[in-house]
């Protein structure tokens, strides 16, 4: 039999083959002794026995599992506690100006980004393993870079507008042929564009109460209406997961077209926060929900609880507390290549980790940034990169 696959906000209960919340798990978990006879009277049968012996090794690999999260958990404290060993280098801005925006594509010879700034300038690097590097300028908007997306060697940046402008990228930053477009987009179809996903072909633009998704190759659109303005998005297959600014939550089918019927598979909401949903992230079948209440909150869109004296509202699976946020809307978070941890830069200036798994904290020291962060990124290699407004760090 495989090894039970561990899920956040769950523990797998060997005895009676069953997930159960970690709230009800007890303090201490009986072990399983095998039995032994008195005499060959009292023997018992084979089949319990062998039930017995398969419990204590599931047993074993849960207490393993657990061991090998909490190496991974000090692994990334190590990791942020050692800040002598940043390497940082300033970013080659403009008089006053300031990044707003950061972008990675993965290669073979180290990481190539894309910096947005305030002015609506965009920078592109080469690919390397270190924060000083080679840098050049490849486009100009007219507006504030508001989101940066990537999809192997593509990448595209919107700008806030108005009018909005996509950026788009089709081939590797290395010195290969570069094939580029730029295109306004009418003010009738998106306005205020504050984020955007990119998957090699669709596009899509979350702005003023409003998605809209675009097909790049073929050319056809289609706009997903959420009655508030669209302040982040993420997606995982053809789920397009969206945080609006009046704390909803809204998951759309991209499969289904919005004209003949409404294609929110949630029908509205996952939760109504207090404050704006301004981070979303998808996590296999989990998404992060960062707001502006000051935490993280974290939904299983298998099994979402609703809550008794409000049908509409959803109860978080774990609610990731600490989380500095409370006016800032351009907050990155991250998430390791194994899917255990989320990584969050609060609006004081610090990074904060904590577990996927049982919501615990991961304590990274109390390292102080001189700008506030507008990037974040942790790589297969796990090294976490950070871009402030001035300068990119990168935290090996």
């Amino acid at each position: 039999m495989a090894t039970p696959r561990e899920l956040p906000g769950l523990y797998y209960d060997p005895v009676k083959n069953k997930y159960f919340p970690l709230s009800s798990r007890p303090k201490q978990q009986p072990t399983l002794l095998p039995v032994t006879p008195a005499d060959e009277s009292h023997t018992l049968p084979s089949a319990p026995l062998s039930r017995i012996n398969h419990s204590q090794k599931l047993c074993q690999r849960s207490q393993s599992g657990q061991y090998s999260h909490q190496l991974k958990a000090g692994h990334w404290s190590d990791i942020v506690a050692r800040s002598a060993l940043i390497d940082t280098a300033l970013l080659p801005l403009q008089h006053n100006a300031t990044a707003t925006a950061l972008g990675v594509i993965p290669d073979h010879a180290g990481t190539a980004l894309v910096l947005g700034t305030l002015d609506g300038g965009l920078l592109a690097s080469h690919p390397s393993l270190s924060a000083n590097r080679r840098w050049g300028k490849t486009y100009h908007m007219e507006s504030r870079i508001s989101a940066i997306a990537s999809s192997s060697s593509s990448w595209i940046a919107t700008s806030f507008g108005s009018p909005c402008e996509i950026y788009f990228s089709a081939a590797s930053i290395d010195g290969g042929t570069l094939r580029t477009v730029s295109v306004s987009i009418n003010a009738r179809h998106v306005q205020d564009v504050c984020a955007a996903y990119f998957d090699g072909r669709n596009v899509a633009l979350g702005g003023r109460k409003s998605i809209v998704m675009v097909d790049a190759e073929a050319g056809l659109g289609a706009t997903y209406l959420t009655g508030s303005d669209v302040l982040s998005l993420d997606c995982y297959e053809h789920e397009l997961v969206a945080g609006a600014r009046d704390g909803t939550v809204h998951i759309f089918d991209t499969r289904l077209h919005p004209k003949q019927h409404s294609p929110d598979v949630l029908q509205g909401r996952i939760s109504k926060l207090s404050t704006s949903a301004s981070q979303v992230k998808v996590v296999d079948y989990s998404v992060v929900v960062g707001s502006l209440a000051g935490h993280l909150e974290v939904f299983d869109l298998r099994f979402l609880r609703r809550k008794i004296n409000d049908p509409e509202d959803c109860m978080p699976l774990l609610t990731l507390r600490g989380h500095v946020s409370s006016f800032s809307m351009n907050l990155p978070i991250a998430v390791t290549p194994d899917k255990s941890f989320v990584l969050a830069a609060g609006q004081d200036r610090r990074l904060r980790m904590w577990s996927l798994r049982n919501g615990a904290t991961v304590p990274l020291g109390d390292h102080l940034y001189e700008k506030a962060i507008v990037g974040l990124h942790v790589d297969e290699s796990n090294n976490i990169w950070v871009c402030t407004e001035d300068r990119l760090h990168v935290l090996r």
